[in-house]
C-alpha cells in the first residue's frame, strides 16, 4: 500500500474513530439488527444527522476503493 494513502486511511480512522467505536460495538450486540438499520437509526444512536451519517458513510466507502 501507498504510504500516503495509509496516512490519509489511519488519519480517516482517527477522525472517525467514535463513530466506528459506536457502529462496531452496536454490531457486535446486535448483529441482525445492524444489516437492516437505517441511516436514521443510525443517526440517533451516535447523536447526528441522516446527512451527516451519508457523508462518512461514502468517505469510508471512497477511501476503502482506493485501497
Amino acid at each position: 500500500m501507498d504510504k500516503e494513502l495509509e496516512k490519509d486511511f489511519l488519519d480517516m480512522i482517527d477522525a472517525h474513530e467514535r463513530v466506528i467505536y459506536k457502529v462496531c460495538y452496536f454490531s457486535a450486540k446486535n448483529h441482525d439488527e445492524l444489516e437492516d438499520m437505517s441511516y436514521q437509526t443510525m443517526a440517533d444512536i451516535l447523536g447526528t444527522t441522516t446527512n451527516n451519517i451519508g457523508v462518512k458513510l461514502n468517505h469510508i466507502r471512497h477511501k476503502l476503493r482506493k485501497m
